[in-house]
């Protein structure tokens, strides 16, 4: 039986993978997988000597589990609240979430959308990774939370959807389950059964047991900003490279689109399985420093585990 303390490194992990993917895929955001440019820009990023800074998407991730260790509970009004506080423009926020952090943080409310019938983007997906962590060793609390908590920006069910199927997913790394339970655990929640991302999620295990190689899923999966298509293509680079952290997250660029957040999914899904200790040394020793950087990321690993470790020990 895994003790606590390897238990810790996973969760930390899970959040330094998540950091990882996408601070290295930020500099690549939107290019295509055909770009005959991408593998060599990836090399250079790679032999580099400057520190990689995260985007909005670590950002994010860091509130939720500021929220989290604060409050000691999932509260959904509380991570916007939290979201908002820490809303840095420059990290390259969507327009859709720029829009409701600074509506919230004016007074105007909560209240907006990307598309007509509310926001399928994958934010929601990608900051969940903290809520995932808390409650593995739950999966009914863990799928309510993800939805609850998803739902303060995402009004449409895809968009929802994504995060609990990224939730799931990454608690069911957590507790060691085999693929098959993983898969069937995601595809069978409520909302994801029967959805487009189900269908996808179906096709990626598919595609990872086949070996196809990035851009192949990047075309069959798609590889844009809405969950539907991220989440899938995260899910085939964890399933066809995992346990080999540097091969997840690589070829979650190097298939393009929204790299960042693919990657930071596809690493927190990988980081979550092989632990602190499994991820590479060279990469963890570029990635910011500061009040906001990697210490304090590791930080909030360890407070979101702690509270995870007082209430198993409760039981």
């Amino acid at each position: 039986m895994e003790n606590h303390f390897q238990l810790r490194s996973r969760f930390r992990g899970a959040f330094l993978g998540c950091l990882l993917g996408d601070a290295l895929g930020r500099l690549f955001e939107m290019m295509s997988g055909n770009d005959s440019r991408l593998a060599p820009a990836l090399d250079a990023r790679l032999a580099g000597k400057g520190p990689w800074f995260y985007s909005d998407d670590t950002q994010m991730m860091m509130s939720v589990a500021e929220s989290i260790v604060r409050t000691g509970r999932v509260s959904a009004m509380d991570i916007l609240a939290t979201l908002a506080a820490n809303y840095e423009p420059t990290r390259g926020y969507g327009s859709g979430m720029r829009r409701a952090l600074e509506a919230f943080r004016s007074g105007r409310g909560v209240g907006f959308s990307s598309w007509a019938e509310g926001s399928k983007g994958n934010g929601a997906a990608v900051r969940g990774v903290p809520i995932a962590c808390a409650y593995h060793d739950d999966m009914e609390s863990l799928a309510a939370f993800a939805e609850e908590a998803a739902g303060i920006t995402h009004a449409h069910p895809l968009g929802r959807g994504g995060a609990v199927a990224m939730a799931i997913a990454l608690g069911a790394v957590l507790a060691r389950e085999p693929v098959s339970s993983l898969l069937a655990r995601v595809t069978q929640a409520r909302a994801v059964a029967g959805t487009i991302l189900a269908t996808k999620i179906e096709n990626a295990w598919q595609l990872a047991r086949e070996q196809a190689d990035g851009r192949t899923a990047a075309s069959a999966l798609g590889n844009g900003i809405v969950a539907e298509d991220s989440v899938p293509l995260a899910f085939f680079c964890f399933l066809r490279w995992a346990p080999h952290f540097d091969d997840v997250v690589k070829n979650a660029i190097l298939a393009g689109g929204d790299t960042d957040t693919i990657a930071a999914m596809a690493g927190a899904l990988c980081g979550a399985q092989v632990g602190e200790e499994g991820l590479p040394a060279t990469w963890l020793g570029r990635v910011e420093r500061g009040p906001k950087g990697i210490e304090a990321v590791k930080e909030l690993a360890d407070g979101v585990f702690a509270l995870w470790e007082k209430r198993a020990l409760a039981r």
